[in-house]
């Protein structure tokens, strides 16, 4: 029985790889699609923002 549990868990941790594999691959060929539709101009404007945010430190703090 439990191993009977063990393989089925196996199972579905590659299925769920599998799936992951899929997404990840999506993602990299729509990044790229996106990126080779923008323009110069549009790349710069893009670079300038992602230098220019800030990272926000958390408004509550812990006390020692």
């Amino acid at each position: 029985m439990a191993f009977a549990c063990l393989v089925e868990s196996k199972q579905e941790i590659n299925s769920l790889t599998r799936k992951i594999t899929i997404l990840q691959a999506a993602t990299i060929a729509l990044s790229q699609k996106i990126n080779s539709q923008l323009d110069d101009e549009m790349l710069s404007t893009l670079g300038d923002h992602m230098d220019s945010e800030i990272i926000e430190e958390p408004d509550t703090l812990i006390d020692p």
